[in-house]
């Protein structure tokens, strides 16, 4: 039997390209706004800035929700 690979092994091994839109992202995952801005760490204020097109998600946060879009799983057990 072989062991899994750690966590923050896996999540820098994720790629894609690019972020989808967060609430294309938050429906794939099956979210709810205030359940994806928890795990963000943000307000749902702010988390729904974002999907209304208020606001843009900067670097870091569009590399979250990329990491959220590839495996939302393991960026729980990780921000956990």
């Amino acid at each position: 039997m072989t062991t899994p690979p750690p966590l923050k092994s896996k999540i820098a091994t994720l790629s894609s390209v690019g972020p989808r839109e967060p609430r294309v992202v938050r429906e794939a995952t099956g979210l709810s706004v205030q359940a994806m801005a928890e795990l963000i760490g943000m307000s749902v204020q702010g988390y729904e800035s974002w999907e209304n097109g208020l606001r843009r998600p900067g670097g870091p946060a569009r590399r979250l929700l990329e990491l959220i879009d590839n495996d939302v799983e393991t960026v729980k057990a990780v921000l956990k």
